[in-house]
């Protein structure tokens, strides 16, 4: 097995200034909670990119926090 590793992107497409990122810390399950206490509500884009074995992943899903 490869070493996970990656970037969370959360994009505030009416504000840039606003864009977050935080590095991929997935447990042992490949779960990672972030907290999004602090950001503003409304819409986002989520990406996250990540590698695993040397192979290249991208999710990229459009939320709403509220």
């Amino acid at each position: 097995t490869g070493k996970l590793t990656g970037t969370v992107r959360f994009q505030r497409p009416s504000d840039p200034k606003l864009d977050t990122s935080f590095p991929v810390k997935a447990d042992e399950n490949l779960v990672q909670r972030i907290t999004t206490g602090g950001m503003q509500k409304g819409y986002w884009k989520l990406k996250v990119y990540w590698e695993h074995s040397g192979i290249q992943y991208l999710e990229e899903k459009d939320i709403i926090l509220q």
